[in-house]
């Protein structure tokens, strides 16, 4: 696997990750959630974890590749190929970001809660990480 590709793989797993903790974290402490600046305050942590975890995680996973190789796993200069696969992905992405955030929208104009329409607006955000990420992945797999 080519760096791209290890990082697609980092950055699905800690997507994956950082919303579990936010799942679990509300769930298991729905007290503390019961403003709308608490969520905001959680989902802006998350949001900030799941930044530092694809940095750390990633400079960890070249590092175990690297040895497991016996060379470098090196982030290899763009070609067409690579603009390409990343023009498509974030196509990909900016899609579902977009029918998240009308969805947020919608959650706010239907009277629903507005902490209702932040958890919309973060699972459209993840979702639209994550879909830029597998993306990546079956792209670069197509060859």
């Amino acid at each position: 696997m080519s760096h791209k590709q290890w990082s697609a793989v980092v950055m699905i797993a800690v997507q994956l990750a950082v919303v579990a903790w936010v799942v679990y974290d509300r769930n298991a402490n729905p007290e503390q959630y019961g403003t709308l600046r608490d969520v905001a305050v959680q989902l802006a942590w998350a949001i900030g974890y799941a930044i530092v975890l694809n940095i750390v995680t990633i400079i960890v996973v070249v590092i175990l590749v690297s040895i497991a190789r016996g060379e470098e796993l090196k982030d290899e200069r763009a070609d067409e190929r690579d603009r390409a696969i990343a023009a498509r992905s974030l196509r990909n992405a900016y899609f579902v970001l977009s029918v998240g955030g009308l969805a947020a929208l919608l959650t706010i104009a239907f009277a629903y809660s507005p902490i209702a329409a932040l958890y919309v607006l973060f699972a459209a955000m993840a979702l639209a990480a994550l879909t830029d990420s597998v993306s990546q992945l079956v792209y670069y797999g197509r060859g």
